[in-house]
């Protein structure tokens, strides 16, 4: 029961932050990072609910592409086109982890 509060109130604050302030992405990507490995279905749905409109620098256009490629991974969704994955493949090529 502990875990279905948990999972409501970590999907309920995420969607208060995405209506409320579209600065918040960091915060989003952080959410998103944190439950990568308890929660995957939980962090993929933060992921298809942010913006990317706002997401303006390049550092975190890398980081929401590997997080969602992971959440899809994660998932078991399979994706033909690699678009996703690579512009995180060509940040993290040129600038290290």
């Amino acid at each position: 029961m502990y875990h279905i509060v948990r999972l409501f109130l970590v999907v309920t604050i995420s969607s208060v932050l995405l209506t409320g302030c579209n600065s918040n992405t960091r915060e989003l990507l952080q959410s998103a990072e944190q439950l990568m490995s308890s929660r995957p279905d939980s962090a993929l749905t933060i992921l298809q609910n942010v913006d990317t409109a706002n997401i303006t620098k390049q550092k975190e256009q890398a980081l929401f592409a590997l997080l969602y490629s992971q959440a899809l991974d994660k998932n078991n969704i399979n994706v033909k086109e690699r678009t996703t994955i690579q512009t995180a493949v060509n940040y993290y090529s040129n600038h290290g982890s």
